[in-house]
């Protein structure tokens, strides 16, 4: 039976590594909330927890299951794409064909990192059939595009709202974040989701939430920084956010994934200890966990480590990236790798309990085999309990990336539609550094971070039960993180 709504939202598969989550995607969640606000009926197809590589078999049968799925579900006023990323493009392009050959007439509205890129109005308007794209912050513009399909008055002058006709409009961002209501996870199927094993707690269920949007730093791989304005919640709303959330949907486990909620400043250790304190009154039973720059963690007190912990933090997840320091210039992410080992001693020592995380990429510009070698050494230092290595990714709208294509915008979509591989990700490769032998660098890099007896012990004290499960995603890292067998099942 056919479930009329105004409009459907569907959040498009993208590949998995081993070992990566599937996380309820909070965008979706807060435009939930807001269309709700509006008076408008909407439904959620997460085709996420279901596919998770773009092989062409896949997008194949990928294709027929939307099918079934969109004959179950009739939309009135249009169908919203999103968000798009390099990541998902492949499934992107299926969902925008199948919705066109299901509903011909109804309009497909985009929004994501992609919608932010300049110069990729090809994409949407030629590729993807576009009625609108939606660019910064959907919530109001989406309202307001339904709004004009209701009524039948279509100008489509909106801040943010880009067509074939207007396709140069500058984005919106909602100043004030705090006006929005908290997002809403109802629509979601919550046991279908987990977080990736490095930041799993083992406590259920989970939600991702975010304090900030946007970053203020303009990290050369990152497209944050440089194209979406920071924002950032004011603690009492996180707080109050979280509340809901283990009210209504009885949460037990939060990880923050703000590109930045806490940028490097002088009161440092007093915003940590005020937000900790917000959120242990708001919801005193539920854990959680943040990302941090490693120049702010190395500014945290030791003092601070145990008051946050005894507030229900159990995790801090660190971008550390490089460690030699021309590497770290290359990509403007510079901080003291000498400060930062001294602070991870000191959490080990004085608050054992809490858990450390680092991601690290490889390759790049520049990038040398020794280069690579002096991260590996510096990630094993640290006293981590988990570490991810990647390969220097390209996305649009970065400096690298326009390092490598210069003003081809859309070199990035025929690399990853022509790929072999499915990641839909762009490898960055050069000569001395190909991708064969970066990969077999990543490879070592699992190998010595995991092979060693320190961790074994540090992994069995923080998992407990947990720490079989994980060994054998463990093993599968040590030989090729990246195959495109998911194979470890748990």
């Amino acid at each position: 039976m056919e479930k009329s709504v105004d409009i459907l939202l569907i959040h498009p598969p993208y590949h998995r590594k081993l070992g990566s989550g599937i996380v309820p995607p909070i965008g979706l969640a807060y435009l939930i909330s807001s269309l709700r606000k509006a008076g408008f009926r909407c439904e959620l197809l997460d085709c996420a927890p279901y596919f998770n590589s773009l092989d062409k078999l896949t997008i194949e049968n990928f294709k027929k299951w939307l099918q079934r799925k969109l004959a179950m579900t009739r939309p009135q006023l249009a169908i919203g794409i999103g968000p798009c990323t390099t990541s998902a493009i492949r499934s992107i392009v299926a969902i925008a064909d199948t919705c066109k050959e299901t509903y011909p007439h109804l309009p497909l509205i985009f929004g994501g990192p992609l919608s932010l890129i300049p110069h990729q109005e090809w994409l949407f308007f030629d590729w993807l059939n576009a009625f609108a794209v939606i660019k910064g912050d959907g919530e109001y513009p989406l309202s307001s595009i339904l709004t004009q399909l209701r009524q039948g008055e279509i100008s489509l002058d909106i801040p943010g709202v880009q067509t074939s006709e207007n396709q140069h409009v500058e984005p919106y961002f909602v100043e004030n974040l705090d006006i929005l209501p908290p997002p809403s996870y109802d629509k979601f199927k919550m046991n279908y989701y987990r977080p990736s094993i490095r930041r799993d707690l083992f406590v259920y269920p989970f939600v991702p939430v975010v304090g900030s949007r946007g970053c203020p730093y303009h990290c050369n791989f990152c497209i944050s920084g440089h194209l979406i304005k920071y924002r950032r919640h004011s603690f009492e709303y996180v707080a109050k956010v979280v509340k809901v959330l283990r009210k209504d949907y009885r949460i037990r486990s939060v990880i923050f994934y703000d590109d930045c909620l806490f940028p490097s400043g002088s009161k440092i250790n007093d915003e940590i200890r005020l937000f900790a304190e917000l959120l242990n009154q708001s919801a005193p039973d539920v854990l959680w966990q943040i990302e941090i720059r490693p120049d702010v963690f190395s500014k945290i007190s030791v003092d601070t480590f145990k008051y946050i912990f005894a507030c229900g933090c159990r995790q801090l997840n660190i971008g550390f990236e490089k460690a030699s320091s021309s590497q770290q210039n290359l990509l403007s992410k510079s901080f003291d790798t000498e400060e930062v080992k001294e602070t991870c001693q000191l959490v080990a020592k004085f608050c054992p309990e809490m858990r450390i995380t680092g991601t690290f990429i490889l390759g790049g510009p520049q990038e040398t085999k020794e280069s690579i070698l002096e991260t590996i050494q510096f990630s094993v230092q640290l006293d981590l309990l988990f570490a991810h290595y990647y390969p220097m990714e390209l996305y649009p709208g970065t400096p690298i990336y326009r390092f490598v294509f210069g003003e081809n915008n859309r070199g990035w979509f025929d690399k990853i539609m022509n790929d072999k591989l499915p990641w839909g990700e762009i490898i960055y490769e050069d000569e001395d550094l190909p991708i064969a032998q970066l990969m077999d660098l990543i490879s070592f890099a699992y190998r010595c971070f995991y092979r060693g007896q320190e961790w074994k012990e540090k992994a069995k004290r923080h998992l407990g039960r947990n720490y079989k499960k994980v060994q054998k995603y463990v093993k599968s890292w040590r030989e090729n993180r990246f195959r495109l067998n998911q194979g470890v099942k748990m």
